[in-house]
């Protein structure tokens, strides 16, 4: 330990003790002590730290932090006393500490304010690779701007190890110029820029591209208040923000503003808080005219995804209309038009989730000299993970010349319907009457003559165009590049009859087991003679009252098996019917995706075990959330385990599945023969099957998937035990589709009918 200094006093003589406690009182002539002798003698000061023992390691990789592990050193002292048998804990500091750098050449070792150096060797790490992970916030720019690095992460690959969030980096052009944090654009055009690691000798490089344009930016932090009494802005752009229910709150440079105007500022810089209703209007001057600019919004998506760690991407047009001018002609944004939700920066980064910028083009138009303004309103907002309902944070909009001679001024930017048609009720079957539309057009070059068109413009066309169905509820007319949508209301005259054109393809159920209306088509005829051959406005009952809807469960005390099942359309007082016919019994059902693992204590009921030689058969839920096995190759078996209460003789066996024997070019499927395709075994004994016995082919209707158009075979008749009873199909063969795929069957259950 470190040793203990103490301050020695001089020795006081025994008389003056004496007296100063009290004693007898005595008269002497000796000379009062000197002052040298009640001065405290100086502190022992350190002369050298003596190294007996050096540290464990003393050669280091860039990046690792020293240790004082094995140090072993004395003390000694200008008095020539010398401590021994110290330690690195015994120190009262060293320097550098955290990562070593390179050149880092020693450690600075310090107790009791005197230090020694301890020579160590850091070496650079052996650099395998680099990679952007992510690439800068702001890759577009305008002429003057300056540089922006904010948001990249570059991730270094090192013989020992990765450093996800490398900061020793170079980026520099094709010209070798270096691109560091606030330098100032001065060249336009796309720009490739190498991001550069260098670490041992070894240099590894990835790439990112900026694009730097002549043009305008307007920040939306640059507000004028209409409200303040200050005359507007006549050289320079600037936002008018108002709203619902917002306060403007803003710093900037320190300074602080607030207006009347009630919108929210979150932060420094951008627009945050927005709320429907709430109106963003960008005054955007212009010193020259600017012919076919783009218009690019500067957002960030805040629909969180958390379970990605990400935000989700927004739809534009559900969360902003946009307009143009003075007289805020509508601009048309279309259904692909998105903020795109980035994935949360790494932890630490300067930039956070809230402000994820993304380049969203609203399109091109032409910019006259002087003033042109641009609105956007919040008519929705998206909710995320969260479930709070919220819309972009805005950063600023930009207007970049554009050299695209791909579109020309015919480009229509938006329709303004002056009239609309005379005629919007219908009935089924009726033809859509276009009379009384007019429209006028404006183009991106500015050109405004084409007002007062009608239904016979020459490049105005819609849908639908021939008899209107009963779900017929919008016309969507198109002219030229542009669209727009007209309501029309579908009133359905009295039903005259319905028709049941092709009947469910399942029809044998056992209790307690979903309705499927797969393979269902509905003929509906109308008094006005208009005909729906695939009608949808039905209601399905058994013949005892109870409605059901695709889906439900059979599960009613039926005291009967067969049980008649009708499809009814109701129009006003009129009613017709048509009917089919179900057969629910008692029997176990066996789904194929109830799948069984080894090595897992099996289940006491019903369940399959799956084999795969290698790549094959596979479980797979489509879209409709229908589940079922699939990709059943030559080898592959589906072995049902049947759990039964009692023993049961001469049960049926069904089999549930989907022929995949495609016709080609449409949604039909052909006849399969069983034996074809698959070999049956009952606890391990072969079960003979019939020639006959198909896996029926079907003609998908209304978006069903072709590869899950479910029918029914008998396949033979079964005798099961108390327990458990294995059924086994064995892929034995298959089938040659058109395209010369070799296919079995989609399976999808087994019944067990008695």
């Amino acid at each position: 330990m470190k040793k203990k200094h103490i301050l020695i006093g001089a020795l006081i003589p025994l008389a003056i003790i004496l007296a100063s406690c009290g004693g007898p009182q005595q008269t002497s002539s000796t000379t009062p002590p000197t002052s040298e002798s009640t001065t405290s003698v100086a502190e022992d000061a350190i002369k050298d730290l003596e190294i007996t023992s050096m540290p464990s390691k003393t050669e280091y990789k860039e990046g690792e932090e020293f240790k004082t592990a094995g140090l072993k050193f004395n003390i000694i002292y200008e008095s020539g006393e010398v401590e021994t048998g110290l330690t690195g804990a015994d120190l009262d500091s060293y320097s550098p500490r955290g990562p070593l750098t390179t050149d880092v050449t020693h450690i600075t070792i310090t107790i009791d304010g005197f230090s020694k150096d301890i020579p160590i060797t850091v070496t650079p790490k052996t650099l395998q690779g680099v990679e952007i992970t992510r690439e800068p916030d702001v890759k577009t720019y305008e002429l003057g701007d300056s540089f922006d690095l904010t948001g990249l992460t570059v991730q270094a690959t090192y013989e020992e190890g990765v450093e996800p969030n490398e900061t020793k980096y170079v980026v520099t052009d094709k010209d070798g110029n270096v691109y560091e944090q606030g330098k100032v654009l001065d060249v336009t055009g796309e720009i490739e820029l190498t991001v550069s690691v260098t670490s041992n000798g070894v240099t590894k490089t990835d790439t990112f591209t900026i694009t730097v344009y002549s043009g305008i930016t307007v920040q939306v932090e640059n507000v004028y208040d209409p409200e303040s009494g200050d005359p507007a802005p006549t050289d320079q752009s600037y936002t008018v923000i108002s709203g619902n229910s917002m306060d403007l709150e803003f710093n900037d440079d320190n300074s602080k503003t607030h207006l009347k105007q009630d919108s929210t500022f979150t932060g420094e810089g951008y627009l945050g808080d927005v709320n429907v209703g709430m109106k963003i209007e960008f005054y955007i001057y212009s010193s020259a005219d600017m012919e076919n600019a783009d218009i690019v919004l500067i957002a960030s998506s805040t629909k969180t995804l958390d379970s990605e760690q990400k935000m989700d991407d927004m739809n534009v047009n559900k969360i902003f209309k946009m307009y143009f001018g003075e007289d805020n002609e509508e601009i048309w944004l279309s259904d692909d038009l998105i903020i795109q939700g980035k994935e949360y920066p790494p932890t630490g980064s300067a930039t956070t989730k809230w402000t994820n910028w993304v380049e969203v083009p609203l399109g091109q138009m032409d910019i006259k000299q002087g003033y042109n303004k641009i609105t956007l309103e919040t008519i929705g907002a998206q909710a995320g993970s969260d479930n709070y309902p919220r819309t972009p944070n805005i950063d600023k909009l930009e207007i970049r010349s554009s050299s695209k001679a791909e579109e020309s001024g015919d480009f229509v930017t938006g329709v303004n319907v002056t009239s609309h048609p005379s005629k919007l009720t219908y009935n089924p079957g009726d033809v859509f009457d276009p009379t009384g539309l007019k429209f006028d057009v404006t183009y991106r070059n500015g050109y405004d003559e084409d007002k007062g068109l009608g239904p016979d413009a020459e490049y105005l066309s819609w849908t639908p165009d021939g008899p209107l169905g009963y779900n017929d509820t919008e016309i969507t007319f198109t002219y030229k590049n542009y669209s727009w949508k007209e309501t029309i209301e579908m009133v359905l005259p009295d039903i005259q009859s319905v028709e049941l054109t092709s009947l469910p393809s399942i029809t044998n159920y056992t209790k307690g087991t979903a309705l499927n209306l797969g393979g269902l088509v509905v003929k509906a005829t109308y008094e006005n003679g208009y005909v729906d051959e695939n009608a949808k406005n039905y209601s399905i009952k058994d013949e005892f009252g109870n409605v059901y809807e695709d889906g439900d469960l059979l599960d009613k005390d039926y005291s009967k098996s067969s049980v008649t099942f009708y499809v009814e359309i109701v129009t006003g007082d009129v009613s017709k019917q048509a009917s089919f016919v179900l057969n629910i019994s008692t029997g176990i059902e066996v789904e194929a995706e109830h799948v069984y693992e080894e090595g897992v204590t099996g289940p006491t009921e019903s369940y399959t075990k799956i084999t795969t030689d290698g790549d094959g058969a596979r479980i797979k839920t489509n879209a409709n959330k229908q589940t079922a096995v699939e990709n059943i190759k030559k080898g592959n078996i589906i072995d049902f385990f049947v759990y039964s209460d009692s023993e049961v003789n001469d049960a049926t066996l069904v089999l549930v599945a989907s022929s995949i024997n495609r016709v080609q070019g449409s949604t039909e499927t052909k006849d399969t023969k069983f034996n074809d395709i698959f070999s049956l075994k009952v606890d391990d004994q072969a079960v003979s099957v019939g020639d006959d016995v198909m896996v029926k082919g079907r003609t998908g209707q209304n978006g069903e998937s072709i590869w899950f158009l479910w029918t029914e075979s008998v396949i033979t008749s079964v005798n099961l035990k108390k327990g458990y009873n294995k059924i086994s199909l064995e892929c034995t063969g298959y089938i040659t589709d058109f395209d010369g795929s070799q296919r079995a069957a989609n399976v999808d259950k087994i019944k067990i009918q008695f």
